[in-house]
């Protein structure tokens, strides 16, 4: 069993993460934000946020230090707190759908044509098209090459569309002659 070792949090990071902290012990009154069915309510609350700490900043524009900052950190912390909340939300949900065991990486030529490259615990198979043009018939293929479930590749292609495929770029190192690697 591997053990995951604690980083230390820098002092600035700790030193905010007691303002949060402060934040949260305001709203203890509230329901868990875990309680939510879904992150819109707590995104629109984030925005709010953000238009606070905006406003935070411009009236105390040219205000001396420590009144700026009695004003700003709080509020800086409010939404940070929003978004702590948004992500221990999505985490929460994670175990509930894994990640799709096929890897999908686009190649761009010099020429601009795209290729699609599928991999999986069965092998790999190449795509010339789009995984938002794939059809049914297509998506039974790769499965079969890539050695998943017809509904593995179907949310591996659209994990790959929802995620923008930044997250499928990041965790690429390799190149192929002739081909660029599309990064974002």
């Amino acid at each position: 069993m591997a053990v995951k070792t604690m980083v230390q949090p820098r002092a600035e990071v700790a030193w905010f993460a007691d303002h949060m902290e402060e934040q949260l012990r305001t709203e203890d009154h509230r329901r868990h934000w875990r309680e939510e069915s879904h992150t819109s309510r707590v995104f629109l609350e984030l925005k709010e946020a953000v238009d606070k700490l905006k406003h935070a900043m411009d009236l105390t524009l040219g205000s001396p230090d420590g009144m700026r900052a009695a004003r700003v950190v709080p509020e800086a912390a409010r939404v940070a707190v929003r978004a702590m909340m948004i992500a221990d939300m999505i985490a929460q949900e994670a175990p509930k759908t894994p990640r799709p065991r096929v890897r999908i990486i686009r190649y761009v030529g010099d020429d601009g044509r795209q290729a699609f490259r599928l991999s999986g615990p069965g092998g790999e198979a190449w795509a010339l098209i789009h995984p938002d043009a794939w059809s049914e018939g297509f998506g039974r293929c790769a499965a079969r090459d890539v050695g998943v479930s017809e509904n593995e590749m179907h949310r591996a292609g659209q994990l790959f569309l929802a995620e923008g495929e930044a997250e499928l770029f990041r965790q690429l190192g390799e190149s192929c002659p002739g081909l660029e690697v599309d990064k974002p």
